[in-house]
């Protein structure tokens, strides 16, 4: 049973993994499927240009976000959180407040 499995080498922009990025990044999708597309995703997320790109990057790689199928039409802009995302207890606490989305 082979499957359709796409290897990628680039997409972190040079940036190794930091700690919070996954809790950030997954929390992020979770509140707002278009987070990494939006302008003001370096404010939300408090970072850098390129660091948005790479927090989405190591977010997909361990397959936490993947792009969302039931969008139709979706060109990778609209993520939502996996099962194995969900299963992160410290990434989408209840207690917190949403970030503002303007696409829920």
């Amino acid at each position: 049973m082979a499957r359709n499995v796409k290897h990628k080498f680039s997409g972190h922009q040079t940036f190794v993994f930091r700690y919070g990025w996954l809790e950030k990044g997954v929390r992020g999708v979770d509140h707002c499927p278009t987070l990494f597309s939006e302008d003001d995703a370096l404010v939300r997320l408090g970072v850098g240009k390129n660091m948005v790109d790479s927090i989405r990057h190591w977010c997909q790689v361990p397959q936490l976000v993947e792009t969302d199928p039931n969008v139709k039409g979706n060109t990778g802009r609209h993520l939502r959180v996996t099962d194995i995302g969900r299963r992160l207890p410290q990434a989408i606490p209840t207690d917190d407040a949403p970030l503002d989305c303007p696409h829920p």
